[in-house]
């Protein structure tokens, strides 16, 4: 009979251990669209030096998707939703001249504000019907 020493026993439990945990990752994302669903609408929003054009727009409730679009501005490189009282909904960071990025919110019927760049003290609105 041959006796295992403990740092075998110890070696061999830490590869169980990491066997188990590798089986217990999943590539599949609970929040993914599945592939028949169809994207959100979208809404094109340009940054610029001034801001966000356009500044002021009507959407219906619902996810909405929000293309970022940054041309040519050094100064503004990020779009934020905010609700009525500032707290963030969705925003865009790194829109960097010459690219476009993307975020995806779901608005409720309501007043949102939009802030480019998120600290602007004052900026656009978004009435949801």
């Amino acid at each position: 009979m041959r006796v295992r020493s403990i740092e075998s026993r110890w070696y061999s439990g830490l590869i169980v251990i990491a066997a188990l945990l590798a089986g217990c990752g999943s590539s599949s994302k609970s929040n993914a669209r599945p592939k028949d669903d169809p994207p959100p609408p979208f809404r094109s929003v340009e940054l610029t030096d001034a801001g966000c054009t356009p500044d002021n727009f009507t959407l219906t409730s619902g996810d909405i998707e929000f293309r970022v679009t940054n041309n040519a501005s050094t100064k503004v490189k990020e779009m934020e939703v905010q609700s009525e009282d500032g707290h963030a909904v969705g925003d865009v960071e790194g829109v960097t001249p010459g690219h476009t990025r993307s975020f995806v919110v779901n608005l409720k019927v309501g007043t949102y504000r939009i802030r480019c760049p998120e600290d602007a003290p004052a900026g656009g609105s978004i009435t949801v019907k």
